[in-house]
């Protein structure tokens, strides 16, 4: 006996307490334990009759982390199950039927599904025979899945996942047109587990391009990715294009890449070109990471050549922002000074060359009112135009072209 079932073993005597606080207090301590509870498994399931409701409530609860160790005690629970009234109860014990995998469990748990009239039983039921995953109750779960009540043909679909037969196929696409979202998006996820299969590839690809909902195109592509088929890809890249999901559109770029063939990469490839967020490009070149090598070293190139025509359009900004700023600069100085050093002048606009100031202005016509006066200790810039508003600005602005013409591509 190892440390850990000696704890258990010495908290069961706690449990014949009549204070049912105290009771729940323990099992949430024993729900902790797990697989070690096999040793009192029998103690603890001396609960299931209680007579207080969250009793019996807390002791299915921690016997369902006991796992396959419930085949022991499976005539206590068939026994509390016949004398339970209360519905909550009923279903959990429904529950550890199924967890049992007991051969006494499954004649009432198919009885339960063929006779039952409240939907929440036959829905735990087909959960539970799910846990079998007997080839008998196949015929069982394909008719559960025409059942009146969605939740129960929800657990249909969803327990046919873990059934390989081909019979469940024809039926599973039917279930593609089921009236409730839950029940189509379960029936394409249970067609992926299942053997490949012509009619498969058709109705997802079918189903996929008119489908509304957004959790059933999840799950179709989920499907997808398990059956692996160059058909889907047309119809996957248009999800990844124009769907408004974006959880939508990353499923399927890893279906892309889950489907690993030529044809897909060059699909992940044309959508890296055109990819419009940092997300979907980080998860196209997750998704190519096992790809082969031309494939890889393609998106490494987008990659590099992207980044530098990035770089360009910010360096390119930034001139011209600088440019803007210099021609602010030059036409406040015009309005607001009659002088300034070109040392002056050539640190406000930024300008590391000043004998490019000189030569600019030295060129200017002397009509325009500015000039360049040279002197022993510093250059200048003159400034003259006359406020004369029918010429001023007309000269202002000769002067700034004439400025760009010289500083418009300066970096």
């Amino acid at each position: 006996m190892n440390l850990r079932e000696k704890m258990v073993q010495d908290l069961v005597p706690n449990l014949k307490t009549d204070d049912p606080r105290e009771k729940i207090h323990i099992l949430n301590f024993l729900k902790e334990y797990g697989t070690d509870l096999k040793i009192v498994l029998k103690d603890i399931a001396q609960l299931l009759t209680d007579t207080d409701l969250r009793v019996r409530l807390k002791t299915c609860e921690t016997l369902k982390e006991a796992n396959h160790n419930l085949n022991d005690i499976i005539d206590e629970i068939i026994f509390a199950f016949k004398n339970e009234k209360l519905l909550e109860v009923k279903l959990a014990l429904v529950e550890l039927m199924g967890k049992s995998k007991s051969d006494k469990a499954l004649p009432i748990l198919r009885e339960l599904y063929l006779t039952n009239t409240n939907d929440f039983i036959r829905q735990v039921t087909i959960e539970s025979l799910s846990f079998f995953a007997l080839e008998d109750d196949l015929a069982i779960l394909i008719r559960a899945l025409n059942d009146s009540a969605s939740n129960v043909r929800y657990a249909a679909a969803n327990s046919l996942k873990w059934f390989k037969s081909d019979k469940k196929i024809v039926p599973l696409i039917q279930a593609l047109k089921d009236e409730d979202s839950i029940v189509r998006a379960s029936a394409a996820w249970a067609l992926g587990t299942s053997n490949r299969d012509e009619k498969i590839i058709d109705s997802l690809i079918e189903v996929l391009n008119k489908e509304d909902d957004e959790f059933v195109r999840y799950n179709i592509m989920k499907a997808m990715g398990e059956i692996k088929d160059d058909r889907f890809i047309p119809s996957i890249i248009e999800i990844i294009r124009k769907d408004i999901e974006i959880k939508n559109r990353l499923k399927g770029i890893e279906i892309l890449g889950l489907i690993g063939t030529k044809r897909s990469y060059e699909g992940l490839i044309e959508l890296y070109k055109n990819a419009s967020t940092v997300t979907i490009r980080n998860k196209i070149e997750f998704a190519v990471k096992h790809a082969d090598v031309d494939t890889i070293q393609i998106i490494k190139k987008i990659s590099k050549m992207e980044l530098e025509e990035k770089k360009l359009i910010i360096h390119q900004k930034e001139i011209q922002a600088l440019h803007n700023y210099r021609i602010y600069e030059i036409q406040n100085i015009i309005l607001n000074h009659k002088s300034m050093s070109i040392g002056l002048l050539a640190g406000l606009l930024k300008i590391k060359d000043e004998t490019k100031i000189t030569n600019w202005l030295s060129e200017l016509p002397e009509k325009l009112g500015v000039k360049l006066v040279r002197d022993i200790d510093y250059d200048s810039i003159i400034i003259t135009i006359q406020d004369d508003p029918k010429t001023k600005y007309d000269k202002i602005n000769q002067i700034l072209s004439s400025f760009s013409k010289i500083f418009g591509e300066e970096e």
